[in-house]
């Protein structure tokens, strides 16, 4: 029996379904609402060339289907005319050490890049090009509260464009894009336990009201809210909608 660790579901109504040593399934529903898993998705390797842990799915508005997990397994997936999947090539990717990185969270920002995280330190702002090729671009350094390489485990976008991003020990920020676009993580937040010591971030959720849920170890939850928007944010705001007009 499979660990389960995501599940997405895919514009044609297939779901995604990942989880431990190789488990990889799209899934379909019938008529009656009947899950038919279907066969056991077989190519997802890690670096070692075992079968890979599937720890995140995410599809893109491009269609295509990123998957990552243990050992480096990082895969942009696409659909065929008839309906096959093809996991293509899998994609280096390598964590602050030059060693291949479990990823752990893969999410696409609005501007069409895609936020990829992993462990020890590993957090990339990947493009794709017009031939369909990612770009990961550089390793961003991201630290946790004891001024280690954090392990990234979850990464949202918020309604005000910035990024929330969380992972082990005390690691919480909320990043900016400046106009030149380049991240800002800005200074760590601090997280805390109910036991008062740094808190490990796991799942980050923004809510329709406007305000994130964050839960993690050790009794964390929070619901917070955003604060109000500084006068630089909406200059650069209107500005970007002035210059959309413009073209």
């Amino acid at each position: 029996p499979a660990s389960i660790n995501s599940i997405a579901p895919l514009p044609d109504g297939s779901i995604m379904i990942g989880g431990g040593g190789g488990t990889l399934y799209r899934a379909t529903v019938d008529e009656t609402g009947k899950l038919d898993l279907g066969i056991r998705l077989e190519g997802c390797k890690d670096v070692g060339d075992d079968p890979a842990s599937i720890y995140s799915i995410t599809p893109l508005p491009d269609g295509s289907i990123m998957i990552g997990g243990g050992g480096g397994t990082l895969y942009r997936a696409t659909i065929d005319e008839a309906g096959k999947l093809d996991l293509g090539n899998r994609i280096e990717c390598k964590n602050t050490y030059n060693n291949p990185t479990p990823i752990n969270s893969i999410t696409p920002l609005p501007d069409g890049s895609i936020m990829i995280g992993g462990d020890s330190g590993t957090l990339y702002r990947a493009t794709v090009d017009k031939d369909g090729n990612l770009d990961l671009g550089n390793c961003i350094e991201c630290r946790n509260t004891y001024n280690n390489l954090a392990s990234i485990c979850s990464i949202a976008p918020l309604s005000d464009d910035s990024i929330m991003i969380g992972g082990d020990s005390g690691t919480l920020y909320r990043a900016t894009i400046d106009k030149d676009g380049n991240l800002d993580l800005g200074n760590r937040i601090e997280c805390k336990d109910a036991y008062s010591g740094p808190a490990s971030i796991y799942s980050i959720t923004p809510l329709p009201d406007g305000s994130i849920m964050i839960g993690g170890g050790g009794g964390t939850l929070y619901r917070a809210t955003l604060t109000q928007p500084t006068l630089e944010h909406l200059k650069g705001h209107l500005d970007d909608i002035s210059a959309k007009k413009d073209s």
